[in-house]
C-alpha cells in the first residue's frame, strides 16, 4: 500500500534519521530494516512469527485460515504465485 493511501485512511507517517514509522489506533509500525537498493535504500520491517500463541490442546500448532483476497491484503498483494508460499511460510492457511 502506498504512503499516500495509509494517510488517505488515517495513518500518521513520522520519520527520524533512517527510519519511517506508521501509526493508527495506538499500532505502530517502524520500518528500521536497511536494505541496499542502486545508489539508495530501501526500509522494511521484520514480521515474527508468533508460533508459540497458536498451539492447540495438544502442542501441535494450528493454522489461521484466510480468504485468498484476505490473505492477498495482508500479504502486501503479492502475485497469485506467491500468495500460497508466503502464507505457509507464515504458517497460514488459504482458503479457496
Amino acid at each position: 500500500m502506498s504512503a499516500t493511501k495509509l494517510m488517505a485512511k488515517g495513518s500518521k507517517l513520522s520519520g527520524e534519521d533512517i527510519v519511517i514509522s506508521v501509526e493508527k489506533n495506538r499500532v505502530k509500525f517502524v520500518f528500521d530494516h536497511q536494505i541496499r537498493s542502486g545508489q539508495g535504500k530501501l526500509l522494511g520491517i521484520k514480521v515474527i512469527s508468533m508460533d508459540n500463541t497458536n498451539a492447540d490442546n495438544n502442542g501441535e500448532k494450528k493454522r489461521l485460515k484466510l480468504s485468498s483476497k484476505c490473505a492477498h491484503n495482508v500479504l502486501g498483494h503479492p502475485g497469485d504465485n506467491f500468495t500460497g508460499p508466503t502464507a505457509d511460510k507464515f504458517n497460514l492457511k488459504v482458503l479457496s
